[in-house]
């Protein structure tokens, strides 16, 4: 019955870390995909500012 007791409260605790897990990389690839995100506006910028400048030349 011990053995039992253990067992069940070893899992819900790996269950609880395994979504702790989950919540954190979900966290890091939100994070990841804005940084990606941001890293292509401001190459749209620079790209579209660079050729806004040769036109005016």
């Amino acid at each position: 019955m011990k053995q039992k007791k253990f067992c069940v409260k070893t899992l819900a605790k790996v269950m609880e870390l395994q979504d702790q897990a989950e919540e954190a990389f979900q966290d890091v690839k939100d994070n990841a995909e804005d940084v990606r995100y941001e890293a292509k506006l401001k190459t749209k910028n620079e790209v579209f500012n660079v050729e806004a400048e040769e036109n005016k030349k």
